[in-house]
């Protein structure tokens, strides 16, 4: 965070965060997706102290989500009153990370001055439908958004999939045995340090406000199948998985520091992001080289650490992408980070919730409620979007 009297007007400032969790048993009661992200926007704005931020907006973006909308952001533009408001949509494979880069970006080339950044999942109304044999529907859309953003490459080879690799569980545990193989750790001792792992991210979700689930679950619990933990790939039970039967949503409004100023935001609601690096060339599973290391995620870490100038040490809050514990492990072993540090603040996708490629959002929200709490803190997430 900078505490700067001095801030150039195109500054990219982040103003407004909102975050949105329903959890009710009668579907018919639960909101859709779309109406998740209007009331995060909603939130957002509330936040920043001025509803003009909503009608200001130049830009919406969203990332895809398992819903079926076609351009979700203009439906938050016409329930918002953001009549001007391009729409941007990013499809599966593009970095969630990408999405509020752009928005940085954008506003520094003065291409605008207000940016929203909205996602959210409404898939635990989905499962308690499907339990109760009720019928629900979501908003129909067929209109094409302004903007599409497209990843590079394929996921994943035709081949992997005529092998049997299907979900995205069977490619991280081939990764996680490979990377368990190359640190010389036996079968038992290893699954006994993801179960610790995790264990230690449901003890940190009980702090978290927004966490879909707040209880303590033991290393053991975690670590061992069980009638409702299941083994889904060796060595992942179901609690080493994203929760992602979830309902969330999160909001983040980014403006111009001179926007800021305009519509009087305090000083102590700015937030000043300071670097983002992505490594987006795409290697499928079955062609990298060493199943063991992440290369994109070594030079991504060591990259916005030297842009920085910031330390590991000097990070007061981590957020490391939990969608499977070798993620977490490849981003902890590119920054260098200590045994004693925490690899996330908000429990993991597992426990905080993962709506399905809105997590990094979720995460970057709670994160600004933690700066402001601490001035002068700094944090960082990480990021991935596929394999």
């Amino acid at each position: 965070m900078v505490n700067s009297d001095t801030v150039a007007p195109e500054t990219p400032v982040l103003v407004g965060v909102g975050i949105v969790q329903q959890k009710l048993a009668d579907p018919l009661l639960a909101r859709e997706a779309s109406a998740l992200m209007s009331e995060a926007a909603r939130l957002a704005a509330h936040d920043a102290g001025s509803k003009q931020f909503l009608t200001d907006c130049d830009i919406i973006m969203t990332p895809q989500g398992m819903w079926g909308y076609s351009d979700p952001a203009r439906l938050l533009a016409d329930e918002l009153g953001a009549v001007r408001a391009h729409t941007l949509f990013a499809r599966f494979g593009v970095l969630q990370q990408t999405l509020l880069r752009e928005a940085c970006r954008r506003i520094a080339a003065g291409q605008a001055e207000v940016i929203m950044v909205t996602g959210g999942e409404a898939r635990y109304r989905q499962l308690q439908a499907e339990i109760n044999g009720v019928e629900i529907s979501d908003t129909v859309q067929t209109r094409a958004p302004d903007e599409v953003l497209e990843p590079a490459e394929e996921m994943w080879l035709d081949a992997e999939t005529q092998a049997g690799l299907g979900m995205p569980v069977g490619f991280y545990a081939l990764m996680e045995t490979a990377r368990r193989h190359a640190m010389g750790i036996d079968v038992e001792t290893h699954r006994d340090l993801l179960g610790a792992l995790y264990s230690r991210f449901a003890d940190i979700a009980l702090a978290n406000p927004h966490a879909w689930k707040r209880q303590p679950v033991a290393a053991d619990a975690i670590r061992n199948a069980s009638s409702r933990n299941r083994m889904l790939a060796f060595p992942y039970t179901k609690l080493h998985n994203t929760s992602w039967n979830v309902d969330q949503a999160a909001a983040l409004i980014f403006c111009s520091a001179a926007k800021a100023e305009a519509l009087g935001v305090p000083r102590s609601q700015w937030i000043f992001p300071l670097a983002s690096v992505e490594s987006n060339h795409m290697v499928s599973v079955s062609q990298h080289q060493d199943l063991a290391r992440s290369i994109g995620a070594e030079i991504a870490a060591q990259r916005v650490l030297a842009l920085t100038g910031i330390g590991v040490a000097q990070l007061d809050y981590i957020d490391l992408y939990s969608c499977f514990p070798v993620a977490v492990e490849l981003f902890a072993d590119a920054l260098g980070l200590g045994d004693n540090q925490d690899r996330t603040f908000t429990g993991g996708m597992p426990f905080a919730g993962g709506p399905l490629n809105n997590y990094v959002l979720q995460a970057t929200c709670r994160l600004v409620e933690l700066l402001r709490e601490k001035p002068g803190s700094h944090g960082l997430v990480s990021s991935v979007s596929g394999l």
